[in-house]
């Protein structure tokens, strides 16, 4: 930000106008340090800022009453002194063409003290040059950069010269600082299908984010926010991204106008997507943008900020069937006749014993190394709700892991899942699977890739007949 708010002096001094004065003396031969002359120093503090919101109000403001400086002269008074003092409008014009600069004139301004004393004997005026601002509103016309020339018009005495370029020019800075309106700059949301249909989110009707436009300070004034989807915007965000997004259909902004009351943090609406076919269009693997545009303000004070586009995003998955639970659903099978085990095509393990045991009752058969099959062949394809793993006593597993299913031991369809750290993990259907081939393998060691897993139960539950 410019500095808002400053004293920019030019005094000539006596000292440096030395050689000129010289020049108009009657007697050439006159030592210029001979001459007593008045002149003005800079005042010492030259900080300060001015800035504005649209209802008036200062962010950022300066005193409307200041002393500025006294007068000085180069040698003691040869009597009492009075030097008088004017604001002259007339030198900006001059000012700003020597110096390439556009200052407006300050016209609310004025000397509350326009004369200053130096007593006889003294150097230095007793009291300082006082000025006051009158009517801070002018600094907010919008011209931001503002100048007030005070000069030294005379000066009652004898005995002593005035220096005739001795001015002061204070420039004033007052910028205007608009309430911004931003709105986020994006979320992403996954869209997870089941056989087709949107599992997740809950309602793929309508999604929405708390919070997501918001002012730059709590409006002193009620502000009305104007929002747009812009598929324009697709291809440049691609572009830059290295996306390949595709433009959502069927969807709309719940409201395309928000409303934010003065005092208030936020809108009163809440910023939401609305999907007529409930996202029914959405394919898996398939990615999705919806850009909103914040296209207009209004209200006092309220201005677009830097950030008016936010990318909503929606990734595509096909959701799991199999995921852990903290029970199992169903009812246990209890009936095994002709059901076959096998741990990579063995169906004993090296400890002894047949893998097909663990589905009646606990049994230690052996290590099954990570990446292992298991493979539970059932005796006719069985519809299967829930199955209960269960690991040797002192003994767990957690870590990844895969469940396939199949009808014909050729087609098998695969969830991934994590399992938790437990001796029983409970891995659950969402839609009840028909097979007659369950292939379970551990994806992680226990402690070494050789160790994945001691299981030594497997119970299979299908669906109770008031599920």
């Amino acid at each position: 930000m410019k500095k808002l708010y400053k004293y920019l002096f030019m005094v000539v001094s006596a000292v440096a106008l030395l050689p000129l004065m010289t020049a108009c003396s009657d007697d050439e031969s006159t030592d210029p340090y001979d001459v007593n002359y008045v002149y003005i120093y800079s005042p010492a503090e030259t900080n300060g800022e001015m800035v504005y919101k649209g209802n008036g109000t200062f962010l950022t403001k300066i005193a409307s009453e200041r002393n500025l400086t006294p007068v000085r002269c180069t040698k003691p008074a040869p009597e009492r002194l009075v030097a008088h003092f004017t604001i002259d409008g007339s030198l900006v014009d001059a000012y700003n063409k020597e110096h390439g600069t556009n200052y407006t004139f300050v016209k609310s301004a004025q000397l509350d003290n326009a004369t200053l004393v130096i007593e006889q004997g003294k150097y230095i005026s007793a009291d300082s040059l006082k000025l006051k601002l009158t009517d801070m509103t002018e600094f907010q016309n919008g011209a931001e950069n503002y100048i007030l020339p005070i000069v030294m018009t005379s000066v009652e005495g004898g005995g002593i010269s005035m220096s005739q370029t001795s001015k002061m020019f204070l420039t004033f800075t007052s910028t205007y600082k608009a309430n911004k309106v931003y709105i986020g700059s994006g979320a992403s949301t996954t869209v997870k299908l089941l056989d087709g249909k949107v599992n997740e989110p809950e309602n793929p009707g309508r999604i929405y984010w708390n919070a997501m436009v918001s002012t730059e300070w709590v409006p002193d004034d009620d502000i009305t926010v104007h929002l747009e989807i812009d598929n324009k915007l697709i291809d440049s965000y691609n572009a830059i991204n290295g996306t390949d997004y595709k433009p959502m259909e069927n969807v709309a902004l719940e409201t395309s106008v928000m409303h934010i009351k003065k005092g208030e943090y936020g809108p009163e609406e809440t910023f939401a997507l609305t999907f007529s076919d409930k996202m029914a269009s959405v394919k898996v693997g398939e990615n999705y943008i919806v850009p909103v545009v914040v296209s207009k303000v209004e209200g006092v004070g309220a201005g677009l900020s830097d950030r008016t586009t936010c990318y909503l995003t929606f990734n595509v998955m096909e959701l799991p069937n199999a995921y852990t639970t903290t029970s199992p659903t169903g009812t246990l099978i209890q009936d095994f006749t002709n059901w076959n085990v096998t741990v990579d095509g063995s169906a004993y393990g090296p400890w002894g014993g047949e893998w097909k045991s663990i589905l009646e009752k606990a049994s230690q058969i052996g290590y099954i190394q990570s990446h292992q099959q298991i493979l539970v062949e059932a005796a006719e394809p069985t519809e299967i709700s829930s199955m209960v793993l269960s690991y040797r006593g002192g003994y767990t597993y957690s870590g990844k892991a895969s469940i396939e299913t199949s009808l014909d031991g050729k087609s098998f369809k695969k969830d991934e899942l994590e399992l938790p750290n437990s001796t029983a993990q409970f891995v659950s259907f969402r839609k009840p699977v028909k097979a007659k081939y369950i292939r379970i393998t551990f994806a992680d060691g226990y402690f070494s890739s050789y160790y994945g897993a001691i299981l030594n139960r497997l119970r299979i539950c299908t669906p109770s007949t008031e599920e």
